[in-house]
């Protein structure tokens, strides 16, 4: 017994985090503690995530053993990370219209990757954020803050801007009515440079990144629609910016956009309106 009790922190007898009156919130905080996973990007030892999560080590240590138990953490030596039963789950989540745009949208992706041979990006608009659902490598791609399943401040990014250009009035007067977030010096943060940068991209058809999410790293993006003509996701092109180059990458995207609005969504369609037989 005495094995055991060293390799459980010294507060762990005095936390009840997985006592069934407490069930709720252990739930909020091992997702907590997902988030936590997620937000580092690799591996975190048992002391940084109890510090990110604000929770006692004991509480962070016994909920990563369930969530190691059931294949949603991994634990290599003392630190931990997500595991492979996440995938599983997320390949099975019950948003039918992103899943099947992100398979049916791949070989147009793949078309602009061979057109430009840099990094292609899919997304969709959620709240003020991007959700990444598809992501390319371009040939000695740059480092880029986005990953799939990652989420980056919309009005930081192409794919955001893109998309909310051609967004409801009230989305876009929402988010230029609060604080807009900075990833780099050279993000938008003043509301109105970015009304007057949506409006651009409503005439043009793309909106661009310089350098607003990473410093050196320049994106240009263009809007997916329905067939209601609804914008429902964005596709871009980024590379470093000594390399971007802006005509040339802005048609092929627009090309792109317009080839998965036209052919891959009236296929998408019927798919959301299907009922559930299950």
């Amino acid at each position: 017994m005495a094995a055991v009790q060293s390799v459980i922190p010294a507060d762990e007898t005095h936390d009840h985090g997985l006592h069934p009156d407490n069930s709720l919130n252990s739930v909020q905080k091992a997702l907590a503690l997902l988030n936590a996973l997620a937000s580092v990007g690799s591996k975190a030892g048992l002391t940084d995530l109890a510090r990110r999560v604000g929770i006692p080590k004991s509480t962070a240590y016994r909920l990563l053993s369930v969530l190691t138990d059931a294949g949603i953490v991994e634990r290599r030596g003392t630190d931990y990370l997500l595991g492979l039963r996440l995938f599983e789950l997320g390949a099975a989540t019950s948003r039918p219209a992103s899943l099947n745009l992100r398979e049916r949208a791949l070989p147009f992706l793949e078309d602009l990757y061979e057109q430009t041979h840099q990094t292609v990006n899919l997304g969709i608009l959620e709240g003020d954020e991007v959700l990444y659902i598809e992501k390319i490598f371009g040939h000695r791609s740059p480092t880029t803050p986005s990953h799939v399943g990652g989420r980056l401040p919309a009005s930081c990014v192409a794919l955001g801007k893109a998309m909310l250009a051609f967004s409801g009035p009230g989305i876009v007067r929402r988010l230029a009515s609060q604080p807009l977030a900075a990833m780099t010096s050279r993000s938008t943060i003043q509301p109105g440079l970015l009304l007057n940068e949506l409006k651009a991209a409503r005439a043009s058809g793309v909106a661009f990144d310089r350098e607003g999410a990473e410093l050196g790293l320049t994106c240009v993006a263009a809007p997916i629609f329905d067939v209601d003509k609804h914008v429902v996701a964005a596709v871009s092109v980024s590379s470093s910016s000594f390399h971007f180059d802006e005509k040339v990458h802005a048609r092929a995207v627009v090309r792109a956009a317009h080839m998965i609005s036209t052919t891959v969504m009236p296929w998408l369609e019927p798919q959301r309106t299907q009922p559930n037989r299950d």
